[in-house]
């Protein structure tokens, strides 16, 4: 496999695994892999992002909004899209 490390990590499942693969650059696979503390969900319209199951402190927030904002970068520079 190309990525071990992610594919021992993630379980990706979706109807149409040509446009999953699409998606999951090697950009965005190697941006996950280095983020290991996130969980990710997606029903194909949103993206749920989860770190602990406890209220998160300052500078944890900091990162998950960090996080967000480049992962949102990532997955819009694929799509063509600025915002």
């Amino acid at each position: 496999p190309k990525h071990p490390d992610f594919n021992r990590r993630f379980y990706l499942l979706g109807d149409n695994p040509d446009a999953i693969r699409e998606v999951f650059t090697d950009e965005l696979v190697l941006f996950l892999e280095s983020n290991p503390y996130y969980h990710i969900e997606s029903n194909g319209k949103a993206i749920l992002v989860l770190n602990k199951e406890r209220l998160l402190g300052v500078q944890e927030i900091k990162s998950m909004i960090y996080f967000g904002l480049q992962l949102k970068r990532i997955l819009h520079s694929k799509s063509g899209q600025n915002s």
